[in-house]
């Protein structure tokens, strides 16, 4: 074909007014849309005439394609501030135009133009651009099918679009998807999220590989496919995918799918099949939570999705839906109710846990498909549809140590995971120690989650424990490799510069983009793996000298000061109510500690103010806030204060002091660590350090340390990425120096890092 979606995006960046790629992809679809429909419309007048009756167009002469896009030879065509001019006044005509009379199939024009803009104001280059789409033939068969596979490559061009990328879902993941419920014709398959129609087309070309020949098969598939969609331009294509696939009145609702109550659903209102990716976060307004029951309601769309796809699923029916990681272990009401909902009324019979980066590099959150049924399964015991479920962990294929945008994950990387699928079979990881066995696939009984607190967070992958180098090791390790991708690199060139000057040689060095990404990679990570390095030595006691001056505490002496002045904060507060402290008990030392050092438990010597509120008495009008996005993401450095007039505005919020480490607790700051200037209050959990002797700057290193992280990091209860766990944090064992030997630590780690940071 003579146009392409690359040449279209060129003309478009040559107009000012359309500055992104999403206003590009909308107004380039709008025309394919008109190019589409227009022949469709000629197709269908045909039809109607060759049946002895009459067809009346949706569109009205001055408007249909062929008035005013196709370039007359005389040069009178339309072009320049005429051609926008006439452009507007389509998109308006269009969005407004009255369905009285029109057939279903036509009322798709008013649907797809509601909430759609003409961008384009440079009217030459507009004229570019639709005789580039005048050039499709749609009437051609070969033609047709062409379009199709570039409209397929535009979507996955436009994946890499921030503003568009929460519209996509890898293709092979739809496809084994749908491969795996496997609808027939006479069933609808249904998607409420649909975006741009990946899983609904993947649906259509499954039952066109069954066979799709007689007039009642190909009304069939026409009225196979079932859709919502909240985003015009996301409507728009699908709309525009479900014509080039060939449904002609696609049945795609445009608008929230939560418009209704899930309990007033019927049988007409039901489908089969359903393949769905629901989109995360929080994105549901207060008056679509009234359509779910109490026990359901949560801020997190993927959890209310799953609600609702379990009321519109026929008896019978089957469903295969994408749901991050947080559902499985959640632990809050919400995703408890559901996921009892899943095992009690459905049967939820399959979790296929998917690698963390299959939708690299849009998103780095953890995926599963879920596949369940509405039907009772043989055996289930009573209170559950559900007898078990099986769980598999697909891990990355061989030869990959990631999925990325240039090496996306492909059909052939499924077909490991429907190899299991026809012959289900527990999978144990190798192991030393078979107490410890874990699992890649495994069959779990209904009554064992249940008891488990519905915990479906099974089969996890096994976590890859980061080898922290010493500085030394890690420097002559980057020399050594530094060294060697250079030489290859040089290699190469000389190699090319052979061939040019007519010298045949061979090259060894492999490929010249392959090593020059390999070296980029290891310089850029090489900062932060040496910042590990430096701060896992810190808090082994390696990085300075542990000697201190005569008469100064030991690590022992002054962990028995902090907790006098413990039990002395506590008395004084508390009076005769006041507990005993104690120190915790420790009962395996991490590794062994320098002379003078001592272990103890972190709850021994922090504060947790993750909870409380401020008195009004105690602060000033003038009062500083520090919240998430005054935390810079790659450093953790205050970046400025938000000002709060109002002193009641700041009931809820917690108080630090100045000097304290403010340890945020969420995403995406998570153990990021700053040292407060300034008292105030905090809209974040923090953990507070409040006790003179610790050095706050050496508790702030260790915080930010590999171990520390590694320890805490591990996730908590709800859906959206994992927050520190408290209980982790608490008993973690902390290493304790004397006073001279934390001032020695800080001030090394801030030279090296200093340095660092140059690089």
């Amino acid at each position: 074909m003579a146009f392409s979606w690359k040449a279209a995006r060129d003309i478009m960046r040559k107009d000012s007014s359309v500055s992104t790629e999403y206003q590009r992809l909308e107004e380039f679809v709008t025309l394919v849309f008109f190019r589409i429909y227009n022949a469709l419309e000629e197709e269908w007048a045909d039809e109607a005439d060759s049946n002895g009756q009459s067809y009346t167009q949706a569109i009205p002469e001055e408007y249909r394609w062929n008035s005013w896009a196709v370039k007359r030879q005389d040069g009178t065509s339309l072009t320049g501030d005429s051609l926008v001019e006439h452009l507007n006044n389509l998109y308006r005509y269009c969005a407004t135009m009255s369905v009285v009379g029109l057939e279903p199939r036509q009322t798709i024009v008013r649907k797809v133009f509601q909430g759609l803009t003409q961008h384009m104001r440079d009217g030459y280059q507009l004229r570019l651009l639709v005789d580039m789409v005048n050039e499709l033939n749609y009437h051609d068969a070969k033609q047709r099918h062409l379009f199709g596979q570039m409209y397929e490559e535009m979507l996955r061009i436009m994946q890499s679009s921030k503003e568009t990328g929460e519209y996509y879902t890898p293709r092979a993941v739809a496809q084994f998807i749908v491969c795996m419920l496997n609808p027939g014709l006479g069933e609808k398959f249904g998607d409420f999220a649909c975006g741009t129609g990946g899983f609904l087309t993947s649906a259509i070309d499954h039952l066109h590989r069954k066979g799709i020949v007689t007039r009642k098969e190909v009304e069939q598939l026409q009225n196979a496919i079932v859709g919502c969609e909240l985003k015009a331009i996301p409507y728009l294509l699908c709309a525009t995918n479900m014509l080039v696939h060939g449904i002609d009145n696609p049945a795609i609702t445009y608008g929230t799918a939560f418009s209704k109550n899930i309990n007033d659903y019927d049988e007409k209102d039901k489908v089969d099949v359903i393949g769905m990716n629901p989109p995360y976060g929080g994105m549901t307004t207060s008056a679509e939570l009234t359509n779910f029951p109490e026990n359901v309601r949560t801020s997190e769309t993927a959890v209310l999705f799953l609600a609702y796809i379990c009321k519109r699923l026929k008896v019978n029916g089957r469903a295969g839906v994408i749901i991050p990681d947080g559902f499985l272990f959640g632990s809050d009401n919400a995703s408890i109710e559901v996921k009892k909902i899943l095992l009690k009324e459905m049967n939820l019979h399959t979790i296929i846990r998917l690698p963390s980066s299959v939708f690299a590099p849009y998103t780095s959150i953890t995926t599963n498909i879920l596949f369940f049924d509405n039907k009772r399964a043989a055996g289930a015991p009573e209170g559950f549809k559900t007898k078990e479920v099986w769980v598999y962990r697909m891990d990355m294929p061989e030869g990959f140590k990631h999925f990325s945008k240039t090496k996306p994950i492909a059909a052939e990387h499924m077909q490991v995971v429907k190899d299991w699928w026809e012959n289900r079979v527990e999978m144990a990881d190798p192991s030393d120690d078979p107490a410890k066995t874990t699992y890649k696939a495994k069959c779990y009984p209904v009554e064992e989650i249940a008891g488990s607190g519905y915990n479906l967070d099974l089969c996890k992958y096994p976590k890859e424990e980061e080898v922290i180098l010493t500085p030394d090791e890690l420097i002559d390790g980057f020399n050594k490799d530094f060294q060697d991708y250079y030489k290859n690199i040089c290699q190469s060139i000389a190699g090319i510069e052979n061939i040019i000057t007519g010298i045949t040689t061979s090259s060894k060095s492999g490929n010249l983009s392959c090593v020059c990404d390999n070296l980029i990679h290891l310089i850029s990570s090489f900062p932060d793996k040496l910042r590990k390095s430096v701060l896992q030595e810190a808090i082994h006691g390696n990085l300075v000298p542990n000697d201190i001056p005569e008469g100064e505490a030991t690590a022992p002496e002054l962990l028995q000061q902090i907790l006098k002045e413990r039990q002395d904060r506590e008395n004084k507060e508390k009076g005769k109510k006041a507990k005993k402290l104690t120190l915790s008990t420790i009962d395996e030392e991490p590794w062994e500690l320098p002379d003078g050092w001592c272990w103890c438990k972190l709850k021994d010597i922090i504060d947790f103010t993750c909870s409380g509120t401020t008195k009004n008495g105690n602060i000033a009008l003038e009062s500083w806030i520090l919240d998430l996005e005054d935390i810079e993401k790659e450093t953790g450095k205050l970046l400025c204060k938000k000002h709060f007039g109002d002193v009641k505005s700041l009931s809820d919020k917690r108080s630090f002091k100045k000097g304290n480490v403010l340890y945020s607790k969420l995403r995406p700051y998570l153990n990021k660590c700053i040292i407060a200037d300034e008292d105030g209050f905090c809209t974040t959990e923090i953990l507070a350090f409040d006790f003179d002797p610790i050095y706050n700057r050496y508790a702030q290193s260790f915080l930010m340390s590999p171990y520390f992280v590694d320890r805490v990091n591990q996730g908590a209860a709800g859906v959206k990425m994992p927050r520190v766990n408290n209980v982790e944090a608490n008993d973690t064992c902390f290493p304790l120096p004397p006073l001279s030997v934390q001032h020695r630590i800080v001030e090394k780690i801030e030279e090296l890092f200093s340095a660092i940071n140059t690089l």
